[in-house]
């Protein structure tokens, strides 16, 4: 790496103190760890290119490190919408029923004494955070290049179909991904046995959306490449561009029962080989970031959740086949909200799977000053987001109780949902930090090394959302 690249995202080791656009930033590069040879050999195939009209571009420069766009890092607590006294909290307490938000809603944690649903300590929370602004006098993130509409970037789907114009009038990268939702028709012709199509190292590629709809796209190379997508239904037919990282791979598709027999062809296509740790098709490194049910979000229509898909629990596509591609000691993390459904879904899959809660990640938001962003004890919503991290197998044989390890991850929000990158900090609990698999269902971003699966898993991988992409 050149020596103006950052090293690292995180700025504290314990508790971990992470910058999330760097974190972000550095998953588009190979970590030290990683291998500069592809993990294995496949024959390569090809995809209809778009037809030419005029001569293709040479190559273009790749930058070694790029900037994320970022949203300005809160310097103060979010405004309080707590009840006033006492009595009106009460009062909340018995008319409102459930938990909320993505990240917080606090009704069912209040009931419990305070303690967040998903367990969480909030004593032990506070005394973590005062022990940290304690002993650590650095900045909590680090300097940001914001960029103003960043958070409207790739359009609300509600908004765009309401006919608002989102952006700086260039376009910009939903567009394109908005084609899939645009036209659902384009669902009911899956292919579930897709023929992958491997990129060219350092080089730039073409297609419309549609053809690479429901096919895995893979970068064998140590070295990023450019492709340039097409929404093919808008007449200008101008392109989005995408940096795809070093060997990385992608699905770019919707997850339901209809799509997944194409997931599980692909990764044993592209994975046919047995590690040390795994067998062919799975992954060490399982991440999931589910589009819980959400009315806040539904509402603001950010992104989709699990309304949008006519109210269907967006694990069930899951359910029935994720364990395959889960290796024998295989880790799964799931984030999940702070409603106890959610948290139950969450489990009750990781016991489909075999696999054993051993740890929970406890992301807590603060301002650049190291304050919870809303109140610790909040009724309406809670400063923290929560991981479950599970292996597969633990539970093999014998049930034994064990103690559920618990880790807190402080950092300082950035655009509505964007959480840290955990490439840094999962690689040291991999069996071999330099040839170990990893796959993020549900991803909005792609990740040096790592496949990504998901109808949103190229969007902040679009060149509008990075500093210094021209």
């Amino acid at each position: 790496m050149a020596s103006s690249t950052p090293t690292t995202a995180l700025l504290h080791s314990s508790p971990t103190l992470i910058d999330i656009p760097l974190s972000l930033s550095l998953a588009q590069l190979l970590s030290p760890l990683s291998p500069l040879s592809p993990p294995h050999t496949t024959p390569p195939s090809t995809i209809a290119p778009l037809p030419p009209t005029a001569a293709p571009p040479p190559p273009t420069p790749l930058p070694p490190f790029r900037t994320l766009f970022s949203t300005p890092a809160p310097s103060e607590p979010y405004p309080s919408t707590e009840p006033k006294s006492e009595k009106a909290r009460r009062r909340v307490l018995e008319r409102v029923g459930g938990g909320g938000g993505h990240g917080g809603a606090g009704i069912d944690g209040a009931r419990n004494g305070g303690g967040g649903v998903s367990g969480v300590d909030e004593e032990w929370v506070r005394d973590a955070l005062r022990g940290l602004r304690r002993e650590y006098h650095g900045v909590w993130c680090s300097e940001r290049r914001v960029k103003a509409g960043v958070d409207d970037l790739g359009g609300g789907r509600t908004r765009k179909r309401r006919g608002k114009s989102q952006g700086d009038g260039a376009g910009n990268g939903g567009d394109a991904i908005e084609e899939l939702h645009l036209h659902p028709a384009a669902a009911l012709h899956i292919n579930p046995t897709p023929i992958p199509w491997h990129l060219t190292a350092r080089a730039q590629h073409s297609s419309t959306l549609t053809a690479l709809h429901h096919r895995p796209i893979h970068n064998a190379h140590s070295s990023p490449c450019y492709l340039d997508l097409i929404a093919s239904y808008k007449q200008e037919r101008e392109p989005y561009r995408y940096l795809i990282p070093p060997l990385s791979t992608f699905l770019l598709s919707s997850i339901t029962t209809q799509t997944t027999p194409a997931f599980t062809h692909a990764a044993l296509t592209l994975l046919p080989e047995r590690t040390p740790s795994a067998g062919p098709g799975q992954f060490d490194f399982v991440l999931l970031d589910p589009p819980w049910a959400n009315r806040s979000v539904r509402r603001s229509g950010k992104y989709s959740t699990a309304e949008s898909h006519g109210g269907l629990d967006p694990m069930t596509a899951l359910e029935g086949m994720l364990d395959q591609h889960v290796a024998p000691a295989g880790l799964v993390g799931c984030w999940i909200t702070n409603k106890a459904a959610v948290r139950t879904a969450a489990l009750d899959a990781f016991a489909k799977w075999d696999v054993e809660l051993v740890e929970e990640w406890v992301w807590v938001k603060v301002t650049s000053r190291g304050e919870p962003v809303t109140e610790l004890g909040g009724v309406w919503r809670k400063p923290y987001e929560v991981l479950l991290l599970g292996r597969k197998g633990a539970a093999s044989g014998e049930r034994v109780e064990r103690m559920v390890g618990r880790r807190l991850i402080v950092a300082v929000p950035d655009l509505h949902s964007r959480k840290p990158n955990l490439k840094e900090m999962v690689e040291p609990m991999m069996p071999d930090a330099r040839r170990y698999r990893a796959l993020e269902v549900f991803a909005r971003n792609l990740t040096a090394g790592w496949w990504a699966w998901g109808d949103e898993c190229l969007k902040y991988n679009w060149d509008g959302y990075w500093s210094g992409a021209d």
